[in-house]
């Protein structure tokens, strides 16, 4: 399929806004704009409509969705977000408000259960505690290098952290799950070395384009021209991939000693989905095709010519009817999507919106959360109670079963689990990153080297001993995730796309919340609402479980893993920052030497075109770091105490947020624009989530 068949037209309105766009397949979507230039009215290819309104000062006061009614959002004078109320449901008041501080800083989130959220700061501005019932999260800040020293979560779990310069070197993990992470870089502060609880050390190579090479014991091959992996190697264990000219995939192959163990070849439409795939396993060969609705929503599938399984949704993305090999179940829902029937199970829901009950057979399983929205603990129907332990940044480290620690995880990053803990902190497994960004390469157990072959999604199929190659699990699943067959429970933890999978629960976690695949949807609310790029808050990927992954319960999207890092790593290069040292050599400016901020060594004075990070930004991962932005440019700048520009920063998303501008017509959210908050999350925040900041992945 050539560049022909992928061909997007864009038609504009007599005032020069955009009025429609065409997509490969000749579906339009269109654009109506209110009297001031912002789009009051999306008219989807299928003729589904999001209606928005906004005030005087061009904050979104409403969203209607498609067969919705609206959500509601109010405003302070300063324009920042006061509350948001969704659809009502007869429930009371489901509102969530927000408070701030003189400094204009989040002081207070009231949820709509009437729990809150408490926010501290130091004299510096940094958060230094956060308040809320049954606890708090504390951090320990260095007054001089404001590095983040010590975090402390209210089950005593707490992080301490070692530096050399800003280069995170160490973390201490003590309390219920203890452990400890090394971490060593390269001249080029790339990543060079990780040692967990003083085993051998990891070593990670790059080649002079700073692409990965190796890690562990695993090589990578990669195409010279695009730098994507096109081989591994990982003892007699190899893989191959091949690319169309968007280099999108287009086939894998697994062996052990040039013995092919897994293969899949896929075909795509012109919106590049999968529309049919081809699979062997283990000598077994299985085609699967894939339909989708006018929505781009997943319909049917089939398997050697026979249809099973067939799904049907509401305007507004939920499923209405499934029709598949166990048989038909439909749907209902109310005006917030929550999920109220399927099937013979029915459903409780908190005031926030997140999972309170499911009852199937009369059976109840009971689900309790924190304020944050983290699931905390699944009561069985028999009694059985699983608990979750979880640290600051609201990553899963253990879990509990009635009571008694069973597992437990050390992470090297917001999304990967480098250890498996049992409940007596010994090391079980060790895990090895390379090629995606939450699902390990390989792994350590037990004095073997295992490899972990996935499908594209992330999904562990075969777990393949790489010295005998001897399959010791084997996984399948279905369109939405649900497992079909399941060789080895337990082996490893890792189950559909990437996620962490609880087998007493059923549940997949991924990153914020929790993933349900026999229903097919999230058990809470998305936390970003309408930034996650959905108007159902609850919908997985926009219903294209086959397309699409989601590893930080936040937002749809293909996540490049090979060009994950490279594109973070360059970031900061590529806003073309000025040099605020004039020692310093960077690169070309987007603002002449006298605006650019403390140019020349000059603190002050000369920054009218440069502005700091809102104080909202300004928070502990910024390590002390000097960062600025230019609002006529959008590029953004960090430098370090001794004005050197600093590529990017330890820890810290490159906070690309922008004024209103008309990127998508005028659509503002929260203040900014709606693309640009999207592409800032999908570009900025999921690298950094995914693979970390310079310093801190491959």
């Amino acid at each position: 399929m050539g560049a022909g068949a992928r061909v997007y037209s864009f038609a504009y309105d007599p005032a020069k806004q955009l009025a429609s766009i065409t997509d490969p397949l000749g579906r339009i979507e269109r654009l109506e704009y209110g009297p001031t230039g912002r789009v009051t009215k999306r008219i989807l290819p299928d003729g589904r409509e999001v209606r928005y309104v906004f005030d005087a000062n061009s904050n979104l006061t409403s969203v209607t969705p498609p067969g919705r009614p609206e959500h509601r959002f109010t405003h302070n004078p300063l324009n920042f977000v006061e509350a948001y109320f969704p659809p009502d449901t007869g429930a009371g008041d489901q509102g969530k408000r927000y408070t701030y501080n003189a400094d204009k800083q989040l002081s207070r989130i009231t949820c709509p259960d009437g729990r809150t959220i408490e926010f501290l700061y130091d004299e510096t501005g940094a958060i230094s505690t956060v308040a809320f019932p049954g606890g708090k999260l504390q951090f320990v800040i260095d007054p001089k290098t404001r590095n983040l020293i010590t975090a402390t979560g209210p089950e005593g779990v707490s992080l301490s952290h070692a530096y050399d310069g800003f280069l995170l070197t160490e973390i201490i993990w003590t309390g219920p799950i203890q452990g400890r992470l090394r971490r060593t870089f390269n001249k080029n502060f790339r990543l060079s070395s990780l040692t967990v609880n003083g085993g051998s050390p990891i070593a990670l190579e790059y080649d002079p384009d700073n692409f990965l090479t190796q890690v562990g014991a695993l090589t990578l091959t990669r195409d010279p021209q695009s730098g994507l992996v096109i081989g591994t190697k990982l003892g007699a264990v190899t893989t191959t991939k091949a690319y169309n000219d968007f280099e999108e995939l287009t086939e894998q192959r697994s062996f052990f000693n040039k013995k092919e163990i897994f293969a899949v070849r896929y075909t795509r439409d012109a919106l590049k989905r999968i529309i049919e795939k081809v699979e062997t396993l283990e000598g077994q060969t299985t085609a699967c095709t894939y339909q989708y609705d006018s929505a781009g929503r997943l319909a049917g599938v089939s398997q050697e010519g026979v249809q099973v399984a067939q799904y049907e949704h509401d305007a507004n993305g939920n499923r209405l009817a499934c029709k598949g090999q166990k048989g038909a179940k439909r749907g209902s829902y109310d005006d917030q999507d929550c999920l109220l029937q399927y099937g013979e199970t029915s459903y409780a829901h908190t005031p926030n919106g997140e999972w309170a009950s499911k009852t199937a057979d009369g059976k109840m399983t009971r689900y309790d959360y924190d304020v944050f929205g983290n699931l905390k603990a699944v009561t069985l129907p028999e009694g059985r109670k699983l608990e979750y332990v979880m640290d600051v940044w609201n990553r899963r480290l253990g879990k509990k079963l009635d009571g008694s620690l069973v597992q437990g995880f050390l992470y090297q990053g917001p999304l990967r689990p480098m250890v498996e803990l049992d409940g007596q902190n010994k090391v079980v497994s060790r895990f090895v990153y390379a090629t995606r960004p939450n699902v390990p390469d390989y792994m350590e157990k037990g004095g073997k080297t295992f490899r972990i072959l996935t499908d594209p999604l992330g999904s562990p199929r075969l777990v393949v001993d790489a010295a005998t190659g001897a399959i010791v699990q084997r996984m399948d699943y279905d369109e939405f995730g649900n497992v079909v067959q399941d060789t080895n429970p337990g082996f490893q933890p890792f189950g559909f796309a990437g996620g962490l999978y609880d087998r007493e629960s059923g549940l997949l976690h991924f990153g914020a919340r929790d993933y349900d695949p026999e229903a097919g949807r999230w058990i809470a609310k998305d936390p970003l609402w309408f930034a996650g790029g959905d108007t159902n808050f609850y919908a997985y990927v926009l219903n294209d479980p086959v397309n699409a992954v989601d590893p930080m319960g936040l937002y749809q999207g293909i996540m490049p893993p090979e060009f994950c890092s490279p594109e973070h790593y360059n970031r900061n290069i590529n806003n073309r920052c000025p040099p605020r040292n004039p020692t310093q050599s960077g690169p070309p400016s987007d603002c002449p030497p006298e605006t650019a901020p403390g140019a020349g060594g000059d603190s002050g004075g000369d920054d009218q075109d440069w502005v700091g990070d809102p104080a909202w930004a300004e928070h502990i991962f910024h390590g002390g770091y000097d960062t600025y932005r230019n609002p006529a440019t959008n590029s953004q700048c960090s430098y370090d105490r001794n004005g050197d520009l600093v590529t990017d920063v330890e820890f810290e998303g490159t906070y690309d947020y922008h004024s209103p501008t008309d990127q998508d017509g005028g659509i503002s959210i929260f203040g900014y624009d709606l693309s640009e908050t999207l592409n800032h999350v999908i570009h900025d925040v999921a690298p950094w989530i995914a693979c970390g900041s310079a310093a801190n992945y491959p």
